[in-house]
């Protein structure tokens, strides 16, 4: 029987969501036999279990409605008879308030550039 170890595709390795919005870290495996997919985040393995996240039959994992704390770095583990692969993802999860108090001050200086410039 012939056994290929597990690859994992180049796909993104960073990602960014603003906070209570849902981030999916996409960990797409090949290998024969299937290989087994495992998650964690900062070293510590995340349950199936965990109401928070959802492991989809791809591999790829969902971040349920996105906090601060989750700004982390998660890894793909991918494992079978014929060796282990692993890939590093980063999720940055963003403030809503942050981005709301930028996006008034986006809107400040742009009236104040419309009237200075007569726009």
């Amino acid at each position: 029987m012939l056994t290929v170890p597990p690859s994992i595709a180049d796909t993104a390795s960073e990602y960014s969501v603003s906070q209570g919005r849902s981030a999916r870290l996409v960990c797409d495996v090949e290998g024969d036999p299937e290989p087994e997919i495992t998650w964690s985040k900062n070293g510590r393995r995340i349950s199936d279990s965990d109401p928070h996240y959802f492991m989809d039959g791809s591999g790829s994992l969902e971040v349920l409605s996105a906090d601060l704390h989750d700004t982390a770095t998660f890894v793909c583990t991918a494992v079978n008879v014929a060796g282990l692969r692993e890939k590093r993802i980063r999720l940055s999860v963003h403030s809503q308030l942050i981005y709301h108090r930028i996006s008034a001050c986006c809107r400040y200086i742009l009236s104040l550039f419309v009237a200075v410039w007569n726009f």
